[in-house]
């Protein structure tokens, strides 16, 4: 039996969701209240590091102590790729496990931008979310069919059974965003794409008007295009600004306090590696 005809099919769905990336102040807007279904927006500042800069702001700002948090992302597959990703703006689907319990969570950047300062660059960007917390009984055999997946994903044996059967238990889930998702990727199934184990210390960021930011100093393991494991580094906020301006200048803020804190243009992190691209390889048989 061939692979396309052991994994489950789900029906094609009637509504068009792609759209492309609206400029930050349009999208922020346009947007509303949080709704009935559990939609929520938020606005995240990134800041990519490299090992080195890590190492600075972890001297530096002395965070507390890490919290734990494993992810593990799924994808809808047409049968040749995964599709949600290659949406412009991409879906991100993923199954949150901080060890007390499970979330499905659905999100998608509507606004995304770059802000400069101090020779050094943040990523400012919006994302929508819907969030559903798994009970137990609903979480205990998909969390085994996903670790199963992702135990034998490093490996050479074949791994197109293990992912169908995480696939199947998710799409035997009700979870918000899953109308949508299925909209945006009709003819294709979901399959669990990458796993990533992130540690996160809190950090408060003195700004010089005088206020603090409130940030997380991360890092992430995770696995690259070839399967080889890799760590990632970052800082990244939250902020409940709305506004276009007032959010560049607090990325601008930002920037120039990590810079007072040592922070160097060297010491910036590069683009993240595709790690769905692995799983994808997987998939179609390859190492």
């Amino acid at each position: 039996m061939t692979y396309n005809a052991r994994v489950m099919s789900l029906a094609q769905g009637n509504l068009s969701y792609r759209r492309t990336l609206t400029p930050l102040a349009l999208a922020l807007a346009l947007f509303s209240p949080p709704s009935a279904m559990g939609r929520k927006v938020e606005v995240e500042l990134r800041v990519p590091l490299s090992p080195s800069g890590f190492s600075k702001l972890s001297a530096a700002l002395a965070p507390a102590p890490e919290l734990l948090r494993r992810d593990s992302y799924l994808d809808y597959h047409d049968g040749q790729r995964f599709v949600l990703k290659r949406l412009e703006p991409p879906y991100k689907l993923r199954v949150e496990d901080d060890g007390e319990g499970r979330v499905i969570q659905v999100s998608r950047p509507t606004a995304k931008e770059a802000v400069s300062g101090a020779g050094l660059t943040a990523t400012v960007t919006t994302v929508e979310s819907r969030r559903t917390t798994l009970s137990a009984r609903e979480s205990s055999a998909l969390n085994r069919a996903l670790d199963a997946f992702f135990e034998a994903l490093p490996g050479d044996a074949p791994v197109d059974t293990l992912a169908a059967e995480a696939g199947r238990l998710l799409a035997g889930l009700s979870w918000k965003g899953r109308d949508l998702v299925e909209a945006a990727a009709p003819n294709a199934h979901p399959l669990p794409a990458a796993r990533s184990r992130k540690e996160r210390r809190r950090a408060a960021i003195a700004l010089d008007d005088g206020t603090t930011l409130d940030a997380i100093l991360g890092l992430t393991r995770a696995l690259n295009e070839r399967g080889r494991p890799v760590t990632l580094y970052e800082l990244e906020a939250e902020t409940p600004e709305r506004d276009p301006e007032t959010l560049r200048a607090l990325a601008r803020r930002l920037l120039h306090a990590l810079r007072r804190l040592g922070l160097l243009p060297e010491d910036m992190g590069g683009p993240s590696p595709d790690a769905f691209a692995f799983a994808e390889s997987r998939l179609r048989g390859g190492r």
